[in-house]
């Protein structure tokens, strides 16, 4: 099944400063006032490759990447390793960690069932993520994997593995903490590796960089690109957390007493929920297919899906799947395309931005949604089956620039 492999990884050197001034997010979070902040906090900071701006982009992070090389800021580690990323964060007064494993993956086609996807992608996204590779010929951030460890085989050969102190450990903006191992035993990588050889693997985030990498492999044929840094996480790890990505319907032709009562064909309708509780009352619901809908004024909308036939398609019984379908697309006429295009819709990770987006006016209606079960990831994947964009949000992200691949 899987095959995975050390590398001489790419990291930064005391010559760029503290490395917690360096790092950044995923480029897809990055947003314009970030990216400049980013770039005052450090001169050396990875969102000038990760997420290059200019007329000639592409060619400006290549000619940076290889001014940073030749001047000793990123250097290459001198024994091909695996690396062992922790995070260590709080949420909800509740203290988490999780362990990743940061190696070489071999390329395979979803086809191979190796490798499961349970995203769609966007074109754009992934011709942004083309050029990038082709022109600077490096991965600056691993794809996101999970993977199940349900004999304590990999577990085992972690902790055996992780000795001394990391080699990088650092404290972020939110409070995240994230360190770093390098293991370079020959006996201990392979006992790591040798591990993953009946193991598939699911994407978490990452299926743009995925395919594009894949895209690379066919278009260069080189020996190096028929592989992908990848970071594996154990999905049954207590400290995995999916947030959820709230929905903000931007306008609407529907009035909020009208939608209620259309409502009331597919679902149990309760009023009078205080906004601000949403989460809360949405929790307690975790295993039906529940929502808050939010109109406007002191009380909100409870709602609960009919019972109905068991579907035997995993993503057809997704929450986001049930809102998209039954509420979004049938009621309010707001179809795939409009979704992926954000016509009339937005989305929040932020329940208070959602119902605040309404109470202002910005808005007609907020549906603030439990989180995506990893177990349900796992089943879509396993499937073959693909979820509605925005379903998932690994929180907290892993953070790019403490390990780097340069291909060659």
């Amino acid at each position: 099944m899987a095959e995975i492999y050390p590398f001489r990884g790419l990291r930064y050197t005391k010559k760029a400063g503290k490395l917690r001034d360096c790092v950044c997010p995923p480029y897809d979070i990055i947003s314009d006032e970030e990216r400049k902040a980013l770039c005052d906090g450090n001169v050396f900071n990875l969102v000038r490759l990760e997420k290059p701006e200019g007329d000639d982009k592409y060619v400006t992070a290549r000619k940076t990447l290889d001014k940073w090389l030749e001047n000793g800021v990123l250097k290459a580690d001198d024994e091909e390793s695996v690396y062992l990323y922790r995070e260590e964060f709080t949420l909800s007064g509740r203290r988490y960690s999780f362990d990743g494993i940061v190696a070489l993956c071999r390329l395979y086609d979803f086809s191979e069932n190796v490798v499961l996807p349970h995203e769609e992608t966007l074109s754009k996204a992934k011709e942004d993520r083309f050029r990038l590779m082709l022109a600077t010929r490096s991965s600056f951030s691993s794809i996101y994997s999970l993977y199940s460890d349900s004999d304590g085989r990999i577990s085992a050969a972690v902790s055996a593995a992780r000795t001394g102190d990391p080699v990088s450990r650092f404290t972020d903006s939110e409070d995240v903490t994230h360190s770093l191992w390098k293991v370079s035993d020959p006996e201990a990588v392979n006992s790591i590796c040798s591990a993953f050889a009946e193991k598939q693997l699911f994407i978490a985030d990452g299926h743009h960089r995925y395919e594009t990498a894949l895209r690379y492999r066919d278009f260069t044929g080189y020996p190096e690109a028929e592989s992908v840094l990848m970071t594996m996480v154990d999905m049954d790890s207590d400290g995995l957390i999916v947030l959820p990505t709230h929905r903000v319907v931007t306008e609407s032709r529907i009035g909020f007493a009208e939608l209620k009562e259309l409502l009331k064909e597919d679902f149990e309708v309760t009023d009078g929920i205080p906004p601000e509780e949403a989460a809360e009352v949405l929790a307690a619901r975790s295993e039906s297919h529940a929502f808050v809908l939010y109109g406007g004024g002191d009380g909100a909308v409870l709602l609960v899906r009919k019972p109905r036939p068991v579907c035997d398609s995993p993503v057809k019984e997704l929450d986001v799947s049930v809102l998209h379908d039954d509420i979004l697309e049938k009621l309010l006429g707001i179809d795939k395309a409009d979704m992926a295009a954000q016509k009339s819709l937005r989305y929040t990770r932020s329940a208070e931005e959602a119902i605040s987006a309404v109470r202002s006016g910005n808005a007609a209606y907020a549906f603030i949604i439990n989180p995506t079960k990893v177990r349900e990831i796992k089943a879509v994947a396993a499937a073959g089956e693909k979820m509605p964009q925005k379903s998932t949000y690994f929180y907290p992200k892993l953070k790019t620039g403490l390990v780097m691949r340069k291909l060659f």
